[in-house]
């Protein structure tokens, strides 16, 4: 039988495996399966279990109409803690269900927004954070009784993620496995996160920025609070943040995430460890300059993607972690009493979370690659891999999908680009095939061997599609990462255009005269920018966009640091020449290139006045153009936006390159 190409709607038969806990026994792995679901505009996310052996089939553990999170082994392996949003009264909530089945119980009634379940080593309670609103927080901000008026004294306000502020702050709970009201033991108004067990279960540590000025500082301190309750212990005053704490077996260290903001937010993370009772901390992967996590950008990803944390090894003398290099992300170690960063697994694939059985040294990982969506994976210390679970085989088997071909490109200061080109489908020889060349968002992300969807779809519509990680990206080291600082619209995007330019000399199939451009974020940025600095493409998509860093600054949910920290320099008040030399809409007028603008209109991140202000421009000087906004949908649209609307996201792109392409 033959193979067929992909199609838009094929993104809602994609499963989606994240969030892989491994058992402590080592034999069994929960993680969540999350479904779109087309007809009803939604999407369903379940917790499944799978022997780590393979010995047999996933099976789905939690059903109904809900979408399961974050499941949590006990310290026992004998049941499962997770959040879900079953109870439509109670919204979303912690839960406890035995491993042997039956009902799940809810551990909390009230918890406004809760993290995922923290189970104590002694296996009694389980720690979280949740939000909590007081009168103090509103009268604080003239909130009054019985309006619907928003008031704010605070710096962050809005969030991409969440909306508006509820005048709400994140706290750290401890609630009784066996039942019983959950003790609150943060007050303030501070956020607090990433709350971590001692091994003899009576202390906490969390990151918090528990000072007056946390809203405008890219900054988190270390504490500690006893699990009794009592007074609140600063264990680390950091220049940069610091998130992931994690105890050593012995309960003597912690290891954590963090950076000394030498460059501002594009500054890379990296592991350190010091004393759990406080006192300095020492980086471990001084020598090792590559990105901490998975920087891999696609448009296949649940809500609860997040940076794994730092492992520790069975004898406290290794921590295992996630790096992203060259366009694929792996799992590295390094030794606490210093030495070199090595690698656990290696090859082309995105590792986008993982889990340690550490009595039996045994990891569980979802991974993908550019013609796989995530799995579940098993390997060891030695790094060795097996797949136990096949999600979406079955109906990729008959799919005839492009393979990214690799390449690195000269970029004229005597550096490389690393791109990648993909063929359209049912590809000839001796014929001639208009391309798009895709930017992505950041720009401290990158491109690499992760599967994206949006590129299969333009492929099989017979575009070859080209993308790059110019200067900027991630994965490349912190000279590379950093260097665009006060410089968009500079070297990067001499990159974007040098990698282009040799994608087309190596593959003079390429129709140079059938070129389209497009990207997200600060891949918009990037559209907007070329499409205002060059005519040679015929049609270009601005999605999201940022166009004009003055307005940016004060209408973004980052844009107050984002600009002034490091990308343009300064408050636009004292900088205003060098907010405008740096954005889109300042040069505008040279554009000629037919634009489709795409925006959501709860973008909080680069607010849809962006989009606005770019249209009216193009649409002033006769520039071929059209503005679509998507109500009800944020930044997260071509990822995880309602599956209406990103189907329709979809349709657009094709259209409007095949307007102008074919």
């Amino acid at each position: 039988m033959s193979k067929h190409p992909i199609t838009i709607d094929h993104l809602f038969e994609l499963q989606l495996v994240s969030d892989p806990q491994i058992s402590p026994d080592g034999k069994t792995i929960a993680f969540v399966l999350t479904t779109p679901d087309l007809a009803g505009n939604q999407y369903g996310a379940h917790i499944w279990l799978v022997p780590s052996n393979g010995a047999a089939p996933a099976r789905q553990f939690t059903f109904g109409d809900s979408k399961d999170r974050a499941p949590r082994w006990s310290p026992d392996g004998k049941w499962l803690a997770f959040a879900s949003d079953r109870d439509k009264e109670k919204k979303d909530q912690l839960y406890v269900i035995a491993l042997a089945g039956g009902e799940a119980h809810r551990l909390t009634d009230d918890a406004l927004r809760p993290s995922a379940p923290v189970w104590s080593p002694d296996g009694t309670q389980i720690a979280y954070t949740a939000k909590v609103i007081t009168q103090e927080s509103r009268a604080a901000n003239n909130v009054r009784a019985e309006s619907d008026v928003k008031a704010y004294t605070r710096l962050n306000y809005k969030s991409n993620d969440e909306g508006f502020w509820d005048y709400a702050w994140r706290h750290i709970f401890i609630a009784p496995v066996a039942g019983g009201k959950a003790r609150q033991l943060t007050r303030g108004d501070y956020n607090h996160g990433a709350p971590a067990w001692s091994p003899d279960s009576r202390t906490l540590v969390f990151a918090a920025n528990r000072t007056a000025h946390a809203d405008a500082q890219n900054r988190n301190d270390l504490w500690a609070v006893p699990t009794k309750g009592g007074a609140l212990q600063c264990l680390a005053r950091r220049k940069g943040p610091a998130v992931a704490p994690t105890f050593s077996p012995d309960g003597k260290w912690l290891a954590f995430v963090g950076h000394e903001s030498e460059y501002a937010h594009v500054t890379e993370a990296g592991v350190y460890v010091m004393p759990a009772r406080g006192g300095q901390a020492r980086k471990l992967t001084t020598g090792f300059d590559r990105s901490y996590g998975g920087a891999l950008a696609g448009d296949l990803r649940t809500p609860d993607h997040a940076p794994a944390a730092p492992a520790w090894s069975k004898d406290g003398k290794t921590i295992y972690f996630l790096a992203t290099d060259s366009g694929n992300c792996n799992l590295y170690s390094v030794p606490v009493n210093g030495g070199a960063v090595k690698p656990i697994t290696r090859g082309e694939q995105h590792i986008l979370g993982f889990s340690f059985a550490r009595a039996v040294n045994r990891f569980a990982f979802a991974i993908g690659d550019a013609l796989r969506p995530n799995d579940v994976f098993v390997g060891g210390v030695n790094g060795a891999l097996k797949r136990v679970t096949r999600v979406n085989d079955a109906m990729l088997a008959d799919m005839q999908l492009a393979k990214p071909e690799r390449f690195a490109a000269p970029n004229g200061d005597g550096g490389w680009v690393e791109g990648w080109v993909m063929k359209p489908v049912n590809w000839k020889a001796g014929r001639k095939y208009p391309a798009v060349l895709e930017i992505h968002g950041g720009p401290h992300s990158a491109y690499g061997a992760t599967f994206f969807h949006e590129f299969q779809v333009l492929c099989a519509h017979g575009y070859a599609v080209v993308f790059c990680n110019p200067r900027g990206s991630a994965g490349y080291g912190q000279e590379f990462a950093h260097c665009v600082g006060k410089d968009w619209g500079g070297k990067d995007y001499r990159d974007v255009m040098a990698a282009f330019d040799f994608a087309l000399e190596k593959y003079p199939w390429i129709d140079p005269k059938r070129c389209g451009v497009g990207g997200g974020s600060y891949g918009g940025f990037m559209t907007s920018w070329i499409v205002t600095h060059t005519d040679r493409f015929r049609a270009a998509v601005s999605m999201r966009a940022l166009n004009n860093w003055y307005s940016f600054y004060g209408t973004s949910d980052i844009g107050h640091f984002f600009a002034s920290d490091w990308y343009v320099g300064g408050e636009p008040w004292n900088n205003a020449e060098e907010y405008l030399a740096h954005s889109p809409i300042a040069h505008v007028a040279n554009c000629t290139t037919p634009t489709l603008i795409l925006h959501s209109e709860k973008d909080f991140r680069c607010p849809i006045e962006q989009g606005e202000q770019f249209y009216i421009a193009l649409k002033k000087l006769g520039v071929p153009t059209e503005f679509v906004r998507f109500p009800d949908e944020t930044h997260e649209l071509s990822r995880s936006g309602k599956p209406k609307h990103r189907r329709e996201r979809l349709e657009r792109i094709v259209a409007w390159f095949a307007q102008y392409l074919k």
